[in-house]
């Protein structure tokens, strides 16, 4: 029975159920020629192939890091193999079995309390136990939801390391959701603020009926304790994360508070654009032509800050301001 084959032999990854293709059988018929010797070299061949484990078969694209298949999974969960039954063939898929799993620890995605999965019956397959736990990484596939043979998905028993290391990245990204939000709210308030300021500037007071001394020491405490916070957070954010939103509020805040003389705003931009130079000009560009006009400089500005001291020769660096160039508005000096 032919289940594997080497990537790039002359072996063929057969359902294990379906009978050898026809063009093994004319070989095999071709091999009345060959003489004894010829026969006997041809049922090595296939008996090598047939006692490959799946593994390399199914495998021919290599194994996904842990962090790689929980980002591109629909769900990832612990759960427990309930039952199971037999799935005849259809959609394209050979036989296989569905298995009911109770999920018990949900790591990423929204799986409900049971998930129905499906094993093809292949060199692909991966077979589960009722009764046993298993860390499960959940793929969608023409409404089927299945499992990765090669992926990290396996026993409960033997998975302690990576569900660990799954929490850790669960509570990572919740506190980097959080975070975002936090950052968003933070340059909204300071916007707010900043325009209480300016009213208050002409009237003597703002919006709040509170003074002009009031709203001047309300904006500069804001702008060094949570503004100041949230511009480190967002410069993580947009580098790390490539957060475009998070990025347009950046230039929006600046843009609403250039009154102030605070340099850090164009000097977080500038590293921004070092570490995100097609995000960041891709989202300039995106900007009306006098917004444009308006931020180009700051940016120009927080660019100079971000590699002052590095040799104007660098190779990086003069790649950079080469890009930076191309966004200059028209008419730009």
């Amino acid at each position: 029975m032919l289940e594997l084959l080497p990537s790039g032999s002359a072996c063929s990854r057969i359902p294990v159920h379906k009978p050898p293709p026809e063009r093994l059988v004319s070989i095999a018929k071709a091999g009345w020629h060959m003489g004894v010797r010829g026969l006997f070299g041809f049922a090595i061949v296939v008996a090598w192939c047939a006692s490959m484990r799946p593994v390399f078969a199914a495998c021919v694209n290599g194994h996904p890091s842990l962090e790689q298949e929980y980002r591109s999974s629909a769900v990832v969960f612990a759960g427990r193999v309930g039952s199971q039954e037999v799935t005849p063939e259809a959609g394209g898929y050979a036989d296989g079995t569905t298995y009911s799993v109770s999920v018990e620890e949900v790591l990423r995605g929204a799986p409900g309390k049971t998930i129905n999965l499906f094993s093809e019956n292949s060199s692909g397959r991966f077979p589960m136990r009722a009764g046993t736990s298993y860390l499960i990484f959940v793929y969608e596939e023409q409404g089927r939801s299945m499992v990765n043979y090669c992926g990290n998905s396996g026993e409960l028993t033997e998975k302690a390391s990576a569900l660990g290391s799954l929490r850790k990245i669960k509570a990572r990204d919740a506190y980097a959701a959080s975070s975002r939000q936090a950052i968003l709210e933070t340059f909204r308030e300071y916007e707010t603020l900043n325009e209480e300021f300016l009213i208050s500037l002409e009237n003597g007071k703002g919006k709040s009926g509170k003074p002009y001394s009031v709203l001047r020491e309300e904006v500069e405490d804001y702008a060094e304790g949570p503004f100041d916070n949230a511009l480190d957070a967002a410069q993580t954010q947009v580098c790390k994360q490539s957060d475009a939103e998070v990025l347009r509020a950046l230039f929006r805040v600046i843009l609403a508070t250039s009154n102030s003389a605070e340099e850090k705003p164009a000097w977080i931009l500038g590293e921004v654009f070092v570490c995100q130079p097609v995000l960041v000009q891709r989202q300039f560009k995106s900007l009306p032509t006098a917004k444009q006009s308006s931020l180009y400089g700051t940016l120009v500005e927080g660019f100079d800050s971000a590699v002052y001291g590095r040799p104007q020769s660098d190779e990086h660096v003069v790649d950079l301001r080469r890009k930076l160039r191309k966004l200059a508005p028209e008419g730009w000096q």
